[in-house]
């Protein structure tokens, strides 16, 4: 006996589906999750930045900027990826930041090919 669904078990079968791929979509994207310093916050001067994502990041294909209060650059050393956790980025600084506003700017690709990228700001006592 061939089997033959009719027409309201197809329609359901289409709507469990066309409900499940959102959520598959909306997961794919690598956001900023926790950050230290922590946004908006007031440190005394730190001497790394932290950033951890939703999913692993492709440092090789990402950018971590820090800039001043003018907008100029801050040196920095290279991020460094954690070995166990592609989530978890270091980016230790180079110099110690004097008391003032600062923005640190990213534009990362996660390790599915998924680009996204935001800023959040933090000051120094």
């Amino acid at each position: 006996m061939l089997f033959r669904p009719n027409r309201s078990s197809l329609m359901a079968a289409l709507f469990v589906c066309s409900a499940l791929l959102p959520v598959q979509q909306a997961s794919a994207h690598a956001h900023l999750i926790e950050q230290a310093p922590v946004e908006n916050s007031t440190v005394p001067t730190p001497s790394q930045l932290q950033l951890t994502f939703s999913e692993g990041i492709e440092m090789n294909f990402s950018q971590i900027v820090l800039n001043d209060a003018r907008g100029q650059i801050v040196p920095t050393s290279n991020p460094v990826v954690a070995t166990q956790d592609k989530t978890h980025i270091v980016i230790p600084l180079t110099t110690t930041l004097s008391s003032g506003e600062y923005r640190v700017t990213w534009r990362v690709v996660s390790v599915d090919g998924h680009k996204t990228q935001g800023a959040y700001a933090f000051r120094v006592q």
